[in-house]
C-alpha cells in the first residue's frame, strides 16, 4: 500500500468552507476539504454549481456561516487550532469550547456572571448563559458523568417559572439588520420573493427561499418608518441575503445593527403586567402583527411577538448601551411578578415542550414546504411557519 504526506486543513468549527464567492459570480470556493471527503465535496459542488441544489442542508460547509466581524486571522487561527488538538478526541456532543472565552459578550454579563451563571458559546462566539445557578428548591436528579455534561436542574426550574408567571432571557446575540432609502421596499420584494405589505410599527415572519425552493432563511420583519426595515436573522449567512445584488438594490442600503442593537425576552403570562407597569402611558400589543417603540422606564425599546417558546411574550430591542439599564430596571421591577431569569437552555425547553421547530434543526435548505407528506416533525413545522408568514398577511413562496 502507497502512502504520501499531506496538509491537515482545518477551520474554527473543522468544516470545509464552500460556495459561491459573492461579487464573484460564477467563482466557486471549495477548501479544508480532507481527502476522505473529496468525493462527496466534489459531487456536492457539482450539482450545486449546475443545479442550483447541492443536494444536502449546506448550512454547516457554507463558508458565509461565520460572522465576519468577529473573524480576524487571530481567532480563525485560535479555533482551528482547538480543532487540531481534539480532532481525534472523543469528545461529549454538547462539549463547549475553552478558547477565546468572554471575545463577545453581551451587555448582561456581568449581572449574569453575579447570579452564577454557566455560559456556553454561539457560534458567533457569543458568550450565552446556559443557566443559572439552582436553587434550593432544584431536585437534583442522579446522574452518570456522561449524562450530566451540559446539564442542570435549574433548567426545568427556570422553564416552569417562566411558563407559570415571568421569565429574563438573554437575547442580544440576535442578529439585526437595516434596510433603508428609497429602494428598500421594492429589494425586500426581490430578496424575499413576496411583497412586504406592513405598517410602520408591524411586524412578520418570512421565509427566504433558496433557488431550489428550500428554506434559506427565516427572517423577522419590522416596518420601522415608511422606507426602514429592520430584518432580524438567526444566522450570520443573512447579511449575504439582503446584500444580493437586484434592480433596486442600488436605491437600498443594508446595515448590519448587531453590535449596535442589543435585546431581551420577556415571556409568560406575567410579561404583559411588568411591560405595562414600566412603560409610559401603558403597554398595548393588540395582535402579534404589532411592533411598536415604546417608551420602558425612559429606554426607547422596540417590541416584537416572541414566537418560539410558545410562552407568549416579548423580546426587546434597544441600543446597546442602554441594556445593562434595561436590564436591571426589568429585574427590580420583575419581583413583583414572579419574574426568573432564563437560560438557554431553559428557553429551548419551552421550545421544544410547545412543539415550535427552530430553523437550521427542524426545518432549513432542504424542506421545500410540503411538509404533510412528511413525518409528524416536519408537519409541525409546516403549521407554525404557516401562522408566522400569516401574522400581516405576507405570503411564502414555494418553488
Amino acid at each position: 500500500m502507497d502512502g504520501y504526506n499531506g496538509i491537515f486543513s482545518f477551520t474554527p468549527d473543522g468544516n470545509p468552507l464552500l460556495g459561491e464567492v459573492p461579487g464573484m459570480k460564477g467563482v466557486w470556493l471549495g477548501e479544508s476539504v480532507w481527502l476522505t471527503q473529496s468525493a462527496g465535496v466534489a459531487g456536492v459542488l457539482a450539482d450545486w454549481i449546475v443545479t442550483g441544489d447541492p443536494g444536502v442542508d449546506t448550512t454547516a460547509l457554507d463558508f458565509r456561516r461565520f460572522d465576519q466581524t468577529h473573524l480576524t486571522r487571530t481567532v480563525s487561527i485560535e479555533l482551528a487550532s482547538e480543532n487540531y488538538d481534539e480532532v481525534y478526541d472523543i469528545s461529549h456532543p454538547r462539549k463547549r469550547s475553552s478558547r477565546l472565552r468572554k471575545f463577545s459578550t453581551t451587555p448582561f454579563y456581568t449581572r449574569q456572571e453575579a447570579l452564577g451563571a454557566e455560559f456556553g458559546t454561539s457560534q458567533g462566539g457569543w458568550e450565552r448563559p446556559l443557566w443559572y445557578a439552582p436553587g434550593p428548591d432544584c431536585r437534583e436528579t442522579i446522574r452518570d458523568e456522561w449524562a450530566s455534561y451540559g446539564w442542570s436542574p435549574a433548567i426545568s426550574a427556570e422553564a416552569v417559572a417562566a411558563s407559570q408567571a415571568v421569565g429574563l432571557a438573554d437575547r442580544g446575540a440576535s442578529n439585526v439588520f437595516e434596510v433603508s432609502g428609497p429602494g428598500a421596499v421594492k429589494h425586500l420584494h426581490e430578496v424575499l420573493g413576496s411583497e412586504v405589505e406592513l405598517d410602520v410599527d408591524q411586524s412578520t415572519g418570512v421565509l427566504v427561499t433558496s433557488a431550489s425552493g428550500g428554506i434559506a432563511a427565516d427572517l423577522t420583519i419590522v416596518r420601522a418608518a415608511a422606507d426602514s426595515y429592520l430584518v432580524i436573522g438567526s444566522v450570520p449567512e443573512d447579511i449575504w441575503h439582503l446584500r444580493r445584488e437586484t434592480p433596486h438594490s442600488s436605491t437600498a442600503v443594508v446595515v448590519d445593527r448587531t453590535s449596535a442593537t442589543t435585546a431581551l425576552g420577556v415571556i409568560g403570562p406575567n410579561a404583559a403586567g411588568l411591560l405595562n407597569e414600566l412603560s409610559r402611558g401603558g403597554f398595548a400589543a393588540a395582535t402579534p402583527a404589532d411592533a411598536p417603540l415604546i417608551d420602558l422606564g425612559g429606554v426607547p425599546v422596540r417590541v416584537v411577538a416572541e414566537t418560539l417558546t410558545g410562552a407568549g411574550g416579548w423580546t426587546l430591542y434597544a441600543a446597546t448601551e442602554h441594556g445593562l439599564y434595561l436590564w436591571d430596571l426589568l429585574v427590580d421591577a420583575g419581583e413583583g411578578h414572579g419574574l426568573a431569569v432564563v437560560g438557554d437552555e431553559a428557553f429551548t425547553a419551552l421550545r421544544i415542550a410547545n412543539g415550535t421547530p427552530a430553523f437550521g434543526l427542524d426545518y432549513g435548505p432542504q424542506d421545500t414546504g410540503s411538509f404533510g407528506c412528511m413525518d409528524d416533525r416536519l408537519s409541525a413545522a409546516g403549521a407554525f411557519l404557516a401562522v408566522r408568514s400569516g401574522q400581516a398577511g405576507l405570503g411564502r413562496r414555494w418553488f
